[in-house]
């Protein structure tokens, strides 16, 4: 019979018991700190992957639109840390303001952290 994925609320799938627990220790074993915070010129966003894994970051402002996409690319396991010198995609400077990073990796919830951009 399916099990249900642990990260799928509310899709069942033929997932083998190993592979779910697979995928449910690298998302345990994966942190995300950002500092400083609140910041006026940079932040750095570190986080740890146990394993090789699509990793999403994007920055989104307080209505929820797309500010800036930090990475969307596969990642090796081990410590990763990004920059975001407060610009949006076009390169120009982002208001002062609440932001939200979204933090993906494969086959797990978002997560979310708050940022304050000063200027």
């Amino acid at each position: 019979s399916p099990t249900q994925a642990p990260f799928s609320p509310g899709r069942a799938t033929d997932t083998p018991p190993d592979s779910v627990s697979a995928i449910a220790k690298m998302a345990s074993a994966t942190s995300l700190q950002v500092w400083p915070n609140p910041f006026n010129t940079t932040t750095h966003l570190r986080f740890h992957l146990n394993q090789t894994a699509a990793v999403h970051v994007a920055i989104y402002n307080i209505q929820g639109q797309l500010v800036r996409m930090l990475v969307d690319a596969p990642l090796h396991a081990g410590i990763h840390q990004i920059r975001w010198d407060g610009q949006d995609e076009r390169g120009h400077s982002a208001a002062t303001g609440p932001y939200f990073v979204r933090f993906r990796i494969e086959h797990s919830p978002p997560r979310y952290a708050k940022l304050i951009l000063l200027r």
